[in-house]
């Protein structure tokens, strides 16, 4: 009797704990990964304390930072740019020299370059890429 009963609990649990595994799996690989700095699209967020205006997809303002060769890639809303980086101890960032291919009287433009050749530090917060000067913050990135 006390085998037939262990055999009747094992047949009905052994069915749930696999599906719990396979829930547990599943749900671990669907898991969205940490953001890091490099290799990602940051999109700017957030200027002067204030939202970005949505602006149509391809002339979203953005920045992207290859590790492989520390080139800084991305666009203002007005003109692509392109520069190098360098990262260091303690969240240190800086950028130089940050182009663009021609003149532009984008405001969004001027902020985003003048805040990259500002930066001394960073910061990811969750989702946000935020750089400042010391403790100033400058621009707040969203990943894309």
């Amino acid at each position: 009797m006390r085998i037939a009963a262990l055999l009747l609990f094992l047949s009905l649990a052994l069915p749930f704990s696999l599906y719990a595994d396979i829930k547990g799996k599943k749900k671990a690989t669907t898991a969205k990964k940490k953001a890091t700095i490099m290799n990602t699209y940051w999109r700017l967020a957030e200027m002067n304390g204030k939202p970005v205006p949505e602006v149509a997809q391809n002339s979203t303002p953005y920045i992207y930072l290859q590790d492989k060769k520390s080139q800084l890639l991305g666009h203002t809303g007005c003109n692509t740019i392109g520069g190098e980086f360098a990262i260091g101890k303690y969240n240190y960032i800086g950028f130089e020299p940050v182009y663009t291919e021609m003149a532009c009287p984008d405001v969004t433009e001027s902020y985003i370059l003048n805040a990259l050749k500002g930066a001394n530090r960073y910061n990811i917060n969750e989702e946000n890429l935020l750089l400042y000067n010391d403790n100033l913050l400058l621009a707040v990135f969203e990943r894309k």
